[in-house]
């Protein structure tokens, strides 16, 4: 709690820290002013501010797209991955990704104070009111005046330990009474999607001494898997668009699954033993959370399924297993956003892969088919180190199963050396920073780098050069980037809703409450419509029936949907799609519980928790009177209950005598 003060310059600034007469401040500020020096001298200045407040009217930003404002690391994920203990590229010592901004690793600092984000227009206007009316003398040159002065107070309930281990195992009674206004210590616990192209299926093993058996596993070398980010993060939890940062390359990665969608019963797909998967994987700001529970379970041979109970009668099939030596090659596509007319795409090898005849094969069909899809492609230095992507985790685990037909990793983005996107991971990462110079153009581009994806991808997985029949649908394009972007209630969203149900009309939130996990809509959603692009309708399936052969089928995943652009209003009238579209955990497998119930942490794998607000009303605006009001107040109060007591006091008293002397009268009488 603090006066309220708001910054508009240099004075402000050291009215705040030196000068002001009635410390602690609540300072208010617009983004020119936010920044890393500021707030950290803020930090060391504890007795004079008692909070932040980033106020912005989300009014035209034209002249600030320019200038960078991202408070991502500038060396994202640089613990985790390939080169976390590399002497050589560690640390990122041969390239920063990201460029410097006024905020940049501001993610990553020890903030002891609240920061708060206020983008209505009405509540700043309410802000800017308060304080001009109290806390300014009229007509000064922003001389504070006297009390009482408008105040602000921001609750945060933002709790923690030292480290994941400590944080998980304690459990005092003090931190189950705090859990009232918040969740501590909650670990990042959501799902990623995942997906085979074409069914896949075999016998199930039976588990010697168990009721389970475990799938069958795909040949290796037989699977080309694409794979996205599905979620993104800022410091204002409620505000993470990620719009170039994932929403883009989810859009293009859906455009490639359904244009492929619509050739998936050619001859050389349906003779191929060969397959693509897709993946649009969770979690990974968190040091490649996500991808180290895909590659993990990989490793065991229980991804996707783990194992199934043993079933009964003839139904002794059921969807494949895949493990890293299944993928023949793993494309990772990054941030795909054409920034004023730069349309440039790149590939990106891992350096230590040089020389490697597979690559050479993938980089000869990537240029043939970005010829014919005008695309300009680039294929970045093999020196130069892989980008922050999932792909880090699949080439690090591939590698030590020590073949040399391990998978082939790249990586596909709009930046070479340093990210083009100045809001990675920003509040400012939106629709009006991607679409530049228009969304038509990105339409546009998007069309031409999901082509080039698709036909590659399909030439590589099925081996052949015919790929002219995959076309990209750009009004889908155009579809989908409004629905992530602005209004989720869109047809194409309610179309692949479940039977009776529409999503919020609001933009899709990437960064995903893990208390919430009812509440992922981004995973929900986009699981749902790559089972439309890639599944199959079932004619005659009313809800129930569906859903009996979701709960039965050991080989398919069923959607009840509505399969139009509004919620039907009978269960009965949607659509049952079939598909080997599936949610999977992506969980870190850094966590377990011992006999004892210690919960114990693997250092080798990430582990991170959360702590969150739940209070209903964590910023209110007030009058603050002087502290000689206050203290006249509180004495007041005082005095006022002592008298109470005394007064009560003396009627139980005078109550009790009272009694007595009826007593006593009528035993006389008696």
């Amino acid at each position: 709690m603090g006066v309220l003060w708001m910054i508009e310059d240099q004075t402000d600034l050291e009215h705040v820290l030196e000068n002001g007469p009635t410390p602690p401040y609540a300072v208010v500020l617009r983004r020119e002013y936010y920044t890393n020096r500021n707030l950290l001298t803020f930090k060391n200045n504890l007795s004079r501010v008692a909070g932040v407040v980033l106020i912005d009217d989300n009014s035209d930003h034209s002249s600030s797209l320019a200038s960078p404002f991202s408070p991502e690391d500038r060396c994202p994920n640089r613990h985790s991955g390939l080169y976390a203990n590399d002497s050589h590229y560690g640390d990122c010592k041969q390239n920063l990704w990201q460029r410097d901004s006024p905020v940049s690793g501001l993610l990553y600092e020890d903030i002891p104070y609240p920061i708060f984000f206020v983008n209505d227009k009405r509540s700043i206007e309410d802000i800017e009111s308060c304080f001009i009316a109290n806390n300014i003398v009229s007509g000064s040159n922003r001389e504070q005046s006297s009390y009482p002065l408008c105040s602000l107070q921001l609750d945060s309930f933002m709790l923690a330990a030292s480290d994941a281990k400590s944080c998980l195992n304690s459990h005092s009674l003090v931190d189950e009474l705090l859990q009232v206004n918040g969740r501590r210590c909650v670990t990042i616990e959501n799902q990623s999607v995942f997906a085979y192209f074409k069914p896949t299926l075999g016998p199930l093993h039976a588990i010697e001494g168990s009721t389970y058996a475990t799938p069958d596993m795909i040949e290796k070398q037989s699977v080309v898997l694409l794979i996205a980010k599905l979620s993104s993060v800022s410091m204002f939890t409620d505000i993470s668009p990620g719009a170039d940062s994932i929403i883009v390359t989810i859009v293009t990665l859906l455009a490639i699954a359904e244009s492929l969608g619509r050739v998936k019963n050619n001859s050389e797909v349906a003779s191929s033993k060969r397959n693509i998967a897709f993946a649009f994987v969770d979690s990974e700001p968190f040091d490649y959370t996500g991808s180290s529970r895909l590659v993990f379970n990989m490793r065991n041979k229980s991804f996707p399924n783990k194992y199934f109970e043993a079933p009964q009668g003839n139904n002794t099939l059921a969807v494949r297993n895949m493990n890293l030596e299944s993928i023949d090659y793993l494309i990772s596509l990054d941030q795909l956003t054409s920034y004023s007319n730069l349309s440039e795409i790149y590939l990106h090898y891992e350096p230590g892969d040089k020389g490697r005849s597979k690559l050479s094969h993938a980089s000869e069909v990537f240029d043939r088919v970005a010829s014919a899809e005008n695309v300009k492609l680039v294929h970045e230095d093999i020196q130069t180190p892989l980008p922050p992507s999932p792909a880090h985790e699949f080439i690090k685990q591939s590698r030590s199963t020590g073949t040399d037909d391990r998978l082939a990793g790249m990586v596909l983005s709009n930046y070479g050396k340093s990210f083009k996107n100045l809001f990675y991971h920003s509040i400012y990462d939106n629709s009006r920073n991607i679409f530049q110079p228009s969304k038509e153009a990105l339409i546009e581009h998007i069309a031409r780098v999901a082509g080039l994806v698709a036909k590659s991808t399909y030439q590589l997985a099925f081996k052949t050069e015919k790929s002219d029949e995959i076309r990209i649908d750009k009004a889908l394009i155009s579809e989908l980037l409004e629905c992530y972007l602005n209004d989720a209630s869109c047809r194409m969203f309610t179309k692949v809703c479940d039977a009776g149900q529409q999503m919020p009309n609001s933009p899709i939130e990437t960064y995903k409450d893990p208390t919430k996990r009812s509440d992922d809509m981004n995973g929900a959603i986009t699981a749902h419509l790559l089972a439309y692009f890639i599944g199959e309708q079932v004619d005659g399936y009313n809800l129930t029936r569906c859903y009996q052969e979701s709960v039965a089928s050991l080989i398919y995943y069923y959607h009840y949907i509505n399969g139009k652009g509004e919620p039907v209003k009978e269960g009965n009238l949607g659509v049952c799609i079939r598909s080997q579209v599936q949610m999977v955990s992506s969980t870190s497998p850094a966590y377990a519980i011992t006999e004892d119930g210690e919960i114990t942490v693997d250092e080798v794998y990430p582990a991170w928790t959360v702590s969150l607000n739940s209070i209903r009303n964590p910023a209110r605006l007030f009058l603050k009177p002087s502290p000689v009001n206050e203290w006249c107040l509180f004495l007041m109060g005082v005095v006022v209950t002592i008298i109470s007591f005394i007064t009560v006091h003396q009627i139980r008293g005078s109550i009790k005598d009272l009694q007595m002397v009826s007593d006593v009268q009528v035993g006389t009488s008696t």
